[in-house]
């Protein structure tokens, strides 16, 4: 006697892993880890949920493998830090363009949403991020600092993720990519080569400036 699938579920066939793993993005994205079920994943799949626990085992293995980064950062990062006229403005249109990717923004947004409304989701996005994410990125830096400095950069990341694909906090998550591109860019520039011991100093009196303040035109 052979086996009978559910009317309407997809049986196990090769595209059958990449549709759990595309319907999990979604829904981490839009649920967090928290709210989102094996049964959810696998009705967005259009699949039997044995199917999901076949290929991932549970839940928690299913996440990690949706939030590996959908970028490697190091390979990247690297030429821009050594090739780039400006650094900093290129670093800055590099994550920007993540953040307002359909595709890499919708796993990036996953990640936040899903660390922020649980704790288990939270350190095992930690973890790789730290891991996949700041360490490589880091080691491309020179400095004791480097660690802090890219954590800072990072950290601009999640706000702009907060703000323009979780929350959409108004009127950044409506400006122009290019905008956000210009607005971040000091901001950058000043956590990757800026004097982070002087942040807290009246703009003239900070110390450490990469570029020189633009002169004033007389009239």
């Amino acid at each position: 006697m052979t086996g009978r699938s559910r009317p309407g579920r997809r049986p196990g066939s090769p595209g059958t892993r990449a549709a759990i793993l595309d319907a999990a993005r979604s829904a981490f994205a839009e649920g967090g880890y928290d709210r989102t079920t094996v049964r959810g994943i696998a009705e967005r799949a259009g699949v039997d949920s044995r199917l999901v626990t076949h290929y991932f085992g549970t839940k928690q293995r299913l996440f990690l493998e949706v939030v590996e980064p959908p970028v490697d950062p190091a390979t990247s990062i690297g030429p821009i830090l050594r090739d780039a006229a400006d650094p900093a403005a290129a670093i800055a249109a590099f994550l920007v363009g993540l953040v307002d990717s359909d595709e890499t923004g919708r796993v990036m947004a996953g990640i936040v949403r899903s660390a922020a409304s649980d704790e288990d989701a939270a350190v095992l996005a930690r973890g790789l991020i730290v891991s996949r994410m700041l360490a490589p990125v880091a080691a491309l830096l020179e400095g004791e600092d480097a660690e802090r400095r890219v954590s800072l950069v990072g950290s601009q990341v999640v706000g702009l993720l907060m703000a323009r694909r979780i929350v959409g906090v108004e009127p950044l998550a409506g400006l122009a990519t290019q905008d956000v591109v210009t607005a971040i860019t000091p901001v950058v520039r000043h956590f990757l080569y800026g004097d982070l011991q002087d942040a807290g100093a009246p703009p003239r009196a900070r110390r450490g400036r990469t570029t020189a303040p633009a002169a004033r035109t007389r009239r």
